[in-house]
């Protein structure tokens, strides 16, 4: 069974998904130094996320490490040179959020041209005074980003009549 060093807390479904099939030492809930001082020769790949990292002197306290696994889009946090020069490779889930982003984006769009942000707070105000919405149709956007979010932006423009 692998030896996981889990560095913060995922959601429960992937804690316990990674616990059902690895040991997992969590190091958020126990003394980082007691546990690297008992484990750290055991440990071979380290599970963390952009917002947890990995720093070198923890790359360097695991003489073991065979992958540092990070949960998301970013390695920001990660000291990729240090992995690197101990040949320890580091994954991310590239484009995971891709669609998401698209879809967030025209959600934004949206909601300006459609002034539901202004609405919903006369409505909780108090001074609903009836619906004054503008239309996409008469706008023209500029999208700049890599190639996959605009598939998603550009099946809503044509819904809208927006230019992209």
């Amino acid at each position: 069974m692998t030896c996981i060093l889990q560095i913060g807390s995922f959601t429960e479904r992937l804690n316990r998904g990674l616990a059902a099939e690895h040991e997992v030492l969590r190091l958020w809930e126990t003394d980082a130094d007691s546990l690297l001082e008992q484990h750290a020769e055991r440990i071979e790949v380290v599970a963390t996320s952009g917002r947890f990292g990995c720093t070198a002197t923890l790359i360097e306290r695991l003489p073991n490490l065979r992958a540092i696994v990070s949960f998301g889009v970013g390695y920001d946090g990660i000291d990729v040179v240090a992995a690197k020069a101990r040949d320890i490779p580091v994954s991310n889930t590239p484009d995971v959020l891709t669609d998401a982003t698209a879809d967030l984006a025209i959600t934004l769009l949206l909601m300006v041209a459609r002034r539901t942000g202004e609405g919903e707070r006369h409505l909780r105000g108090g001074h609903w005074t009836g619906w004054r919405p503008t239309s996409l149709a008469i706008a023209s956007v500029s999208w700049i980003s890599p190639p996959a979010p605009r598939v998603p932006a550009s099946r809503i423009s044509i819904s809208s009549g927006c230019r992209i």
